[in-house]
């Protein structure tokens, strides 16, 4: 929900439609992922998979607010869903 909240690139697409990226991205920040790391791993799905033209600012920002959430899943702090659309 997160990640289709803060990442459609294609807009307006069902849930559903990104199924493919969550348990890549999900493995990504389990295993300590960086921003930049995960900025180009959506970056790559997005050019090579989806065929859309790079947004590398886009990417970068849902990058950050995922690790956010990920690294304080409790805190009063922590990114929001309704945050997550730049």
């Amino acid at each position: 929900m997160i990640l289709w909240a803060g990442w459609d690139p294609i807009g307006d697409v069902p849930r559903d439609e990104y199924d493919w990226y969550v348990p890549r991205i999900a493995s990504s920040l389990r295993q300590g992922a960086d921003e930049d790391r995960l900025a180009e791993e959506l970056n790559r799905y997005r050019t090579e998979r989806i065929g859309l033209p790079p947004d590398q600012r886009a990417d970068r920002v849902v990058a950050a607010k995922l690790i956010d959430w990920f690294t304080n899943p409790f805190d009063d702090d922590a990114v929001r869903p309704s945050e997550l659309r730049d």
